[in-house]
């Protein structure tokens, strides 16, 4: 029976209440699925609920399979090896024990039926392109390097049902070929959040999660586009109708109230004529009345068209892009920043300027800037007033909120400009005040714009 994952009615609140996913049923098969949505739309969410991380408020998940994840920030620790990596380091050390003569239950109760794993893993491994020893160190291997070892351990361990975040981030374009080749092997389901669009191409559907709700499109990303694009072309038509329904009810509203003022003015003039008060009172009640209903419908038709435009507006996206300011740069000209002395001719960087460092997977690129912030060997590099973004970025702590993390980055600025640059990613409101462990799996971002 092909995997799959079935979502019946489910809802999902965050910590403070705010509802994050409404009541959503979608049913997602054997293929590749990608998932997309605006920053806080509840990726992380609905990707943690599939695999059982979260359990929904309302509603029921049910799993056809054996799943398994591929977090996008790997846990690389000092000592590990390729076969951790790939998760059947257990399996591994039972067969050598096996091997060496140890009959111990608990090493066959490891093993199972799947003797055959370390054979698979090695074939798994070079059918990727990267024929790696299983006892090789994995500080060893650049960070794309291990995402793929990554990803190939989900196919040696056979799981039916594997979630993947961002599987194409840090690799070359080698890298995300490999990726692109192991996904189209699948044959299970897979969901994958990833603002790479040719992966996003390949895929079999598109699940975007937008405002509470999940839409669910087949075919991959430029079928996803095109239907969006239609239904924001019909939403904008939508608009401008109800602008135009709003206007006439507003027209409807002066005209109404101009007609209810000239009646009274009908009425005291028939009042200066010298009618008795029984018939004042008439002509009173009688304006009061009409020019009370005329003022009611009018209004009622001004709310109606209103309701109507805020529904209509609701539907229009607004994905702004990103902007990103990259300060100017205040070195001096003439000041050396960097200096590699151990290459021929030497490599000197002077301010002001901006290097871009390119090469395949597992060249040395990461290498080069570790060696450029903390110096080579025998002081083959120095480096002035280094600061390290790493590509690895694990440091913060999963419970501590988005605005606090950056604040302690940025202990001087101030919160409104805090919550200002928050804003250039898209992150506004309450949203700042969520987890960091919320915003670990991400996806599709809008065009991003640096500006210097």
């Amino acid at each position: 029976m092909p995997s799959h994952v079935a979502l019946i009615h489910v809802s999902f609140a965050w910590p403070d209440g705010e509802p994050c996913l409404t009541d959503i049923t979608a049913t997602f098969s054997a293929g590749v699925t990608g998932v997309v949505g605006p920053n806080g739309s509840g990726k992380t969410t609905l990707l943690r609920l599939i695999t059982g991380e979260l359990t929904p408020a309302t509603g029921r998940i049910t799993r056809d399979g054996v799943i398994d994840q591929l977090p996008q920030h790997l846990t690389l620790r000092v000592g590990d090896t390729v076969a951790d990596l790939l998760g059947i380091r257990a399996q591994l050390d039972a067969l050598r024990a096996i091997e060496a003569g140890h009959a111990d239950p608990r090493f066959f109760e490891t093993i199972g039926d799947d003797w055959g794993i370390e054979a698979r893993a090695r074939e798994q491994l070079a059918a990727a392109g990267m024929p790696l020893a299983l006892e090789r160190r994995l500080d060893t291997l650049s960070g794309g390097e291990a995402m793929l070892v990554a990803l190939i351990g989900l196919q040696v361990r056979r799981c039916d049902i594997a979630v993947l975040d961002e599987p194409t981030n840090n690799l070359d374009h080698a890298g995300r070929r490999r990726v692109y080749d192991l996904l189209a092997r699948w044959r299970g389901l897979v969901m994958v959040a990833s603002h790479d669009p040719e992966l996003l191409r390949r895929a079999d559907a598109i699940a975007e999660v937008r405002g509470g709700a999940l839409h669910l499109t087949t075919g991959g990303w430029d079928l996803h586009q095109a239907v969006v694009m239609a239904e924001q072309e019909a939403a904008a038509r939508d608009v401008r109708t109800a602008e135009q329904q709003l206007k006439h009810a507003r027209r409807q509203r002066i005209t109404a109230l101009e007609r209810a003022a000239r009646q009274r003015q009908v009425n005291q003039k028939a009042q200066r004529r010298g009618v008795t008060k029984a018939e004042r009172d008439f002509f009173a009640n009688r304006a009061e009345g009409f020019s009370g209903r005329s003022r009611e419908l009018a209004d009622e038709r001004v709310a109606r068209a209103r309701e109507a435009l805020d529904r209509a507006e609701s539907q229009l996206r607004d994905d702004e892009a990103i902007a990103i300011d990259l300060p100017q740069l205040t070195v001096p000209t003439a000041r050396r920043l960097v200096e590699v002395t151990a290459v021929d001719p030497p490599l000197v960087l002077r301010g002001p300027e901006r290097v871009a460092i390119t090469g395949r997977n597992g060249a040395g690129k990461t290498r080069l800037l570790e060696e450029l912030l903390i110096g080579g060997p025998a002081g083959s590099v120095r480096t002035r007033r280094a600061g390290y973004l790493p590509q690895r970025i694990d440091l913060l702590p999963d419970q501590q909120s988005v605005i606090n993390a950056v604040a302690a980055a940025a202990p001087s600025a101030s919160v409104s400009l805090l919550r200002a640059r928050l804003a250039r990613f898209g992150l506004r409101g309450g949203v700042v005040n969520r987890p960091v462990g919320t915003w670990v799996w991400s996806a599709p971002v809008p065009p991003i714009s640096a500006r210097c």
